[in-house]
């Protein structure tokens, strides 16, 4: 899934057990750090993953920050674009699909 716009962006894809679902599920505080330090590391960062994971890392985010999400989506090949200040999330977008809209 993430192959394309890493070749497209020349990026290596990057593997992390902590990223998926039975991480997430199984070792909660490990992901969580992982999602943290990805963040704290600034800059523009993808993150596939499917099922879970996702609307709870926006959960999760969602909670420690200042911007309230209501039950969040992760719909097959959705997006969720945040945004970060010092490490807080300040910005969330859902993109429900990545084709074009005409």
């Amino acid at each position: 899934t993430a192959t394309p716009l890493a070749d497209a962006v020349g990026v290596p894809v990057v593997t992390d057990s902590r990223l998926g679902d039975a991480s997430w599920c199984a070792q909660l505080v490990a992901s969580q750090a992982r999602v943290s330090e990805i963040i704290g590391l600034g800059g523009t960062s993808v993150i596939v993953s499917q099922g879970l994971m996702i609307p709870d890392v926006v959960a999760w985010l969602s909670a420690r920050g200042t911007l309230p999400i209501d039950s969040p989506v992760a719909k097959k090949a959705s997006v969720w674009v945040l945004s970060f200040t010092d490490g807080v999330l300040t910005g969330a977008d859902y993109l429900e699909s990545p084709l074009a809209v005409l």
